[in-house]
C-alpha cells in the first residue's frame, strides 16, 4: 500500500463516520465523574473533621481563658521586691570614657 492508497483509505473513513453530538463530551464528563471521581477528603471523613474542628476550638477556648485564683482571699505573687531608693536614682550615673561602635553583619564578626 503507497501513501496515495492510505490517503485514500483514511478519506473514506472519515466520510464514513458520523460526526458526534455536541452533548457527547459534557455526558462522557458527566459519567466519568459518576463511576470514578472521589468526592473530597473532609466529605468522605466528616465526622474526623468535625471532631478535629471541635478539638481545635475547645483548645481555642481553653488557652485564650484568663486564669483566675478562685476562692483565695488574697492574690498569690510568686515573687516580690521592693526596690531601693538608691536603685531609682541617676545620681550614680557616669560618663562612658571610650566608646567604640561595631556594626555586626554576620555571626562569624561577631568572634572579635
Amino acid at each position: 500500500m503507497n501513501d496515495q492508497e492510505l490517503s485514500q483509505l483514511l478519506r473514506q473513513a472519515k466520510e464514513q463516520t458520523s460526526n458526534p453530538p455536541p452533548r457527547l463530551a459534557a455526558e462522557a464528563v458527566r459519567a466519568y465523574r459518576a463511576r470514578f471521581a472521589r468526592p473530597s477528603f473532609f466529605r468522605r471523613h466528616w465526622r474526623l473533621t468535625a471532631a478535629a474542628a471541635a478539638l481545635l476550638l475547645a483548645a481555642g477556648v481553653l488557652t485564650t481563658r484568663p486564669s483566675t485564683d478562685v476562692g483565695r482571699g488574697e492574690p498569690v505573687v510568686l515573687h516580690t521586691s521592693t526596690p531601693r531608693p538608691t536603685d531609682l536614682s541617676l545620681n550614680n550615673l557616669q560618663p562612658v570614657r571610650e566608646f567604640k561602635p561595631r556594626v555586626v553583619r554576620s555571626i562569624k564578626d561577631d568572634d572579635q
